[in-house]
């Protein structure tokens, strides 16, 4: 879409204009939600059995990985920004799956997954097909929050996983195979909460990788594995004999291995706030995941403890998401006013990434991108609401920092001749 002029060609010129943005922080998303009518045990407890669902649906029509994960992002951006739908929670879940298979170019037409969910539902009636017309109402209702689902990401449909980071970070760190299968699960049940909208890639692969690695009773994660130095930046191994937290469980014995996590362009702080939300869910709702009923809530207390006691030594507050890591808190702005999180480019517009010059198939535009933490709370909101767009025209969507500014810069220039 042309950006907005400073001439007489009588373009409309809009009055909200929202970047996408593909990752959020906490207090992005405190915002989002502050009048929510569910609790959030209960928007987790909804969000599991969306992800049961989308599963189950998924086994049958073979979609890979990469389609679930993303269909249970994209639920969470949906229920986020319009979190009084008032759909059932069940046909959002069928419309991030449908619209993820678009994302994924795993399609599968609308019908087609509806009739499959309908048959895993009403297992002991007679199965029908997608030709029935008992989805005809519930086809028109998926339809609708497709579009809903498609303005929550700005029309954005690039899509990062964590998988192949995973495999890689395993491969770097001589991680063995079995807890690498660990840690390939407890990614998964990691989108069954809001961290696969606030963590990179690379942050979550690396959380799903300590923890899984500290299950098994290998340090993975510390900053520094040396003890000969006192100093606050450097996570000494812990005292077994030390006075410990409720349950006087013993560290992990293993060894220690040290992560330089400036290396793959995150800090310590944002993986620690993605291993907090991942045990969150174990310790809530431990008999709904995958790697939970095999460990025991104990372990994961253990865990914990370990990551609080190292956190502290780098003078991190647990849970302090990412506002310890030195970067300045996100503005404090009206609910709605949001894009969503980090940008693809820094403050300046400038793109993190290298050109595809070896095959030669790609435009410059479509470069290799990495997003790092420290763009996940750069950028402002620009005043518009969510609820201005009926009241004050056409809505503009960008996914490039240097043109929302032009559009920005139109649209103020616009408003000093009173022509908005």
């Amino acid at each position: 879409m042309a950006p907005a002029s400073d001439d007489e060609s009588g373009e409309p010129r809009p009055r909200v204009l929202q970047r996408s943005r593909p990752y959020l922080n906490e207090q992005m998303i405190t915002d989002l939600k502050p009048n929510r009518v569910l609790t959030q045990s209960r928007d987790q407890q909804g969000a599991i059995h969306v992800f049961n669902m989308v599963w189950a649906v998924s086994d049958v029509l073979g979609f890979p990985n990469r389609t679930r994960c993303t269909a249970m992002a994209l639920y969470h951006r949906v229920r986020l920004y319009y979190p009084d739908i008032d759909y059932n929670i069940a046909d959002v879940g069928l419309a991030s799956l449908f619209t993820a298979s678009k994302f994924e170019d795993t399609l599968k037409k609308s019908l087609e997954i509806q009739a499959v969910a309908y048959n895993i539902r009403y297992s002991g009636d007679d199965p029908i097909n997608s030709d029935s017309p008992v989805l005809e109402e519930q086809h028109r209702r998926i339809i609708g929050i497709e579009r809903q689902i498609l303005e929550a990401c700005s029309f954005d449909f690039r899509t990062r996983h964590h998988q192949p980071f995973l495999i890689k970070f395993s491969k770097f760190y001589n991680v063995s195979k079995p807890i690498t299968a660990l840690a390939w699960l407890i990614a998964i049940d990691a989108h069954k909460t809001l961290a696969c909208l606030k963590a990179t890639p690379q942050e979550l692969a690396l959380a799903s990788l300590i923890i899984a690695a500290r299950l098994r009773g290998i340090r993975l994660g510390v900053i520094q594995s040396s003890t000969t130095t006192p100093s606050s930046a450097t996570n000494s191994p812990i005292d077994p004999s030390a006075t410990m937290s409720p349950g006087n469980f013993a560290p992990s014995t293993g060894p220690a291995v040290p992560v330089v996590y400036d290396k793959w362009k995150t800090n310590f702080a944002a993986v620690l706030e993605t291993c907090h939300d991942i045990l969150d869910l174990y310790t809530d709702h431990l008999h709904h995941t995958f790697v939970g009923p095999r460990n025991g809530a104990d372990a994961f207390i253990r865990v914990r403890i370990e990551l609080n006691r190292e956190a502290k030594n780098e003078g991190i507050s647990p849970n302090n998401n990412n506002l310890g890591a030195g970067m300045p808190p996100a503005s404090p702005v009206t609910p709605g006013n949001y894009g969503y999180g980090a940008p693809y480019s820094d403050s300046n517009g400038n793109v993190n990434g290298r050109a595809d010059r070896e095959r030669g198939r790609r435009e410059r535009d479509e470069e290799e991108i990495v997003v790092t933490a420290g763009d996940k709370i750069r950028g402002g909101a620009k005043g518009q609401q969510l609820t201005d767009r009926s009241l004050h025209g056409s809505v503009r969507f960008t996914l490039s920092k240097k043109r929302e500014d032009e559009e920005w810069k139109a649209i103020n220039k616009a408003v000093e001749r009173g022509e908005l």
